[in-house]
């Protein structure tokens, strides 16, 4: 499995680091944690995760959990058992139900 881990803070959504490579047939599991302006983890409690503009090729393969809410924590796997074939495939992550939305800008998945 790859793993990619990431912090995404409010600052950084205006960056471009959205663009993950992996190995065609690897899983993926990509961590974040979700920070505030001050680099301080912001609380999920209560939150849930949703994907919005998922590539076709994705749709049965991604899923999400707030793996630590108190902490900010969040993990974002892309099971890549049955390869996908070559090339960038895109997805947006966002968290509701919390005190405020968090949504981040289209993530790619390029795949080797």
């Amino acid at each position: 499995m790859s793993r990619v881990c990431v912090s995404v803070g409010w600052k950084d959504l205006g960056f471009d680091m959205t663009v993950f490579s992996v190995t065609r047939g690897s899983d993926v599991s990509l961590q974040f944690v979700v920070s505030d302006e001050l680099g301080d983890p912001i609380d999920l409690t209560g939150g849930s995760i949703a994907f919005l503009d998922v590539s076709d090729a994705l749709v049965s393969r991604i899923s999400g959990a707030i793996t630590n809410a108190a902490s900010g924590q969040v993990v974002v796997s892309i099971e890549g058992t049955i390869p996908l074939v070559v090339g960038d495939y895109g997805f947006r992550v966002q968290i509701l139900g919390v005190a405020s939305s968090v949504g981040w800008p289209l993530f790619t998945l390029r795949v080797t």
